[in-house]
């Protein structure tokens, strides 16, 4: 710690992120208890008087400063992934798999929120409720695999119609819910068109009918 052209601790912080993978031990000939708390807290396994230092000790130390490390290193990587688990848990608990889009749930915290956010700006919401026409047909005469490749179609043409700040939710089998923030009703009704239209340029084999929805705002 106190070398002619070191400055101890301050040394110590621009090495110890450098070799993060390597266990440090500090050795100095101050016998400190603040300077070898200080030590522990900035990253080192320890802190060793120069004083009080045995051979047999030694190896010890390091042995043990070794196994400390890689223990915390795998709580770290277990810590991680756990982080990530959880994070890919709650998209699957708010995504519909389908989709992509988001299922109730998701929408209800989307709801919330949102409502929560309007009150306090003082601002205006829409919602537009979505209903495929005669979708049964579909999955009657096509078979449900070719249903469900037209609902991801759908979705991809509602998409391709919003703002990055609204949202999509599908509430039921082929029923969607958009949420439109900050939007008067005047404003949410030529969304609704826009939708419809949208929806109506969805590449479907229906012989000469192309595909409808209904909507209310």
């Amino acid at each position: 710690l106190t070398l002619p052209d070191s400055k101890g601790f301050e040394t110590f912080s621009k090495i110890k992120p450098l070799i993060a993978d390597v266990p440090v031990i500090i050795l100095s000939g101050l016998d400190d208890v603040n300077l070898s708390l200080q030590a522990v807290r900035e990253g080192a396994q320890d802190y060793l008087v120069k004083s009080e230092l045995a051979g047999r000790m030694l190896g010890r130390v390091i042995r043990y400063a070794i196994e400390r490390h890689r223990l915390a290193k795998a709580l770290d990587q277990t810590t991680q992934e756990l982080r990530e688990l959880n994070a890919r848990l709650n998209v699957l608990a708010h995504i519909d798999p389908l989709t992509e889009l988001l299922n109730r749930r998701g929408l209800a915290d989307v709801l919330a929120r949102e409502a929560a956010l309007s009150r306090r700006q003082g601002t205006n919401a829409a919602a537009v409720l979505m209903d495929l026409d005669d979708f049964k047909k579909i999955n009657d005469t096509l078979g449900y695999p070719m249903g469900d490749v037209v609902l991801k179609e759908v979705s991809l043409k509602i998409r391709s119609v919003l703002r990055s700040t609204d949202y999509v939710a599908r509430i039921g089998g082929d029923e969607f819910m958009v949420l439109l923030p900050n939007t008067r009703l005047a404003e949410g009704m030529r969304v609704a068109e826009k939708l419809r239209l949208a929806v109506s340029e969805t590449s479907v084999p229906l012989g000469r009918n192309r595909l409808t929805a209904s909507l209310g705002v």
